[in-house]
């Protein structure tokens, strides 16, 4: 296979989380090549998305030191320090990276992004002057984020909503809406309390890991790292395993199913199968064999059945928010895959419904099995909360689960510095400043469906 070949298959098992093979075929690549910049580089963004930090930033060090003029080295050296909570490294490695490439509209974003703004300063002007640039729509979108965030800081909410929303109008993402809601009403047509009560005995009794579901920006990483702190308990970030086994029970029907038509026909076995190598994957993760795992994928909220099925002892966590302080974070956050529904008012509002049709479900189906828990009682009342937290998970209280500031692990979603600040109400009421520009959303949106989930 030639170089390049091997390459785009390396990069594209990256992707799919197969890091182990990917790793193989830059190692094979850099027996011929051992001073390919490009090629270490690679392989050191894989133990940055997987075990071995250290290793991975040594890596791309030892890229920059091959190849020190490559802007996207220095960026991702700066977004290993972030993750790990070394933000003042991380911002030498984008001031580098905005240096040797000042039209870089990604580090740009990540430098607005870990830090707040008191002033707009010099950062606003040149941000805008790249914007008057023919830039590809991709990096326009990075700019228009930037500056929208700085605006947002600085209390210009006019200017802010504007440059958010060319940066969504600029997006190439496209939702599958249809296709969305048909799933959903499915998963509620099969998930009935008796189809699950007759599946109680499927899975893995002796297991008890835990998930947290719910909208994006709505707490959820807040909630994982406080859960982090606690020395029983592995954060494992947004495990992308839940949708992809929910993918491969499908492919084991002739012919192939969509989700969920297949589920009641797969035998309790396949479910304690799939459970058993999810649990496997979170143990090499974590390194250790004892330690509760916390899944933070959000969107889980669609798949809690196979959870249930899988695990009948995993604990459910709903990570909740005021909607509109939702929906305005998703808006106003540029993500880097998935939350396709997210770039335009409309598809985000029927989103959050059917999300909150869903959660409302569950709550039916599996009475007292998932507990709620509100992002703004959490910060007006931390103790009272974590410890109610903590019992649901049968987990004993630990003082470190209120002293999350300086837990120590990665964390790689968008909250990567706002879960490592002190607890703040800043951004509750945030969506009131823009008010106006929501209207759209705040027609759609189900604000009355249930009261527990409008905390005006």
């Amino acid at each position: 296979m030639k170089r390049n070949e091997a390459i785009d298959k390396a990069v594209d098992l990256h992707k799919r989380g197969r890091l182990d093979e990917a790793r193989q075929i830059y190692q094979d690549v850099l027996a011929v090549r051992n001073t390919d910049a490009s090629t270490v580089h690679l392989l050191g963004l894989t133990y940055l998305d997987g075990h071995g930090w250290q290793q991975g930033m040594a890596l791309i060090e030892k890229a920059i030191a091959l190849k020190p003029e490559r802007a996207v080295f220095h960026f991702n050296l700066g977004v290993g320090h972030r993750n790990h909570g070394n933000f003042t490294a991380a911002n030498r490695c984008y001031q580098r990276a905005i240096t040797l490439q000042e039209d870089y509209g990604e580090a740009w974003g990540a430098w607005v992004a870990t830090q707040r703004y008191t002033a707009a300063g010099d950062d606003l002007a040149l941000i805008l002057q790249q914007l008057q640039r023919p830039l590809e729509h991709d990096n326009q979108c990075f700019f228009q984020f930037a500056a929208g965030k700085i605006c947002d800081d600085t209390g210009d909410h006019a200017a802010a909503f504007s440059h958010f929303q060319q940066g969504n109008d600029l997006s190439q993402k496209t939702w599958k809406e249809a296709e969305f809601g048909k799933t959903c009403a499915g998963v509620r047509s099969v998930f009935t309390a008796d189809f699950l009560g007759q599946r109680a005995g499927a899975g893995i009794a002796g297991a008890s890991p835990i998930f947290i579901v719910g909208m994006p920006r709505s707490g959820s990483s807040l909630v994982e790292h406080i859960l982090a702190g606690h020395p029983q308990v592995f954060g494992a970030g947004e495990l992308p395993d839940i949708p992809a086994i929910v993918g491969d029970m499908g492919k084991r029907m002739t012919p192939t199913q969509p989700y969920p038509v297949f589920v009641p026909f797969l035998p309790a076995q396949v479910f304690a199968g799939f459970g058993g190598a999810y649990l496997k994957r979170v143990e090499e993760m974590a390194a250790q064999t004892d330690l509760r795992s916390v899944d933070k994928m959000p969107s889980n909220f669609l798949h809690v059945g196979v959870i249930r099925l899988m695990f009948p002892h995993a604990k459910i966590i709903h990570s909740r928010r005021h909607p509109l302080d939702t929906c305005l974070s998703c808006y106003f956050q540029n993500f880097a895959n998935g939350q396709e529904f997210s770039t335009n008012l409309a598809t985000l509002g029927r989103y959050f419904n059917e999300y909150a049709v869903m959660m409302r479900h569950w709550q039916q189906v599996m009475p007292g099995q998932v507990f709620d828990l509100e992002y703004e009682t959490l910060i007006g009342q931390p103790e009272a909360t974590v410890r109610k937290l903590l019992e649901f998970c049968d987990l004993a209280w630990d003082e470190r689960c209120l002293d999350f500031t300086g837990t120590e692990r990665r964390v790689s979603t968008a909250s990567a510095w706002q879960v490592r600040q002190p607890l703040h109400p800043r951004s509750i009421g945030r969506w009131r400043h823009y008010q106006q520009q929501l209207a759209p959303l705040i027609d759609i949106i189900d604000l009355g469906s249930d009261p527990d989930l409008t905390p005006f």
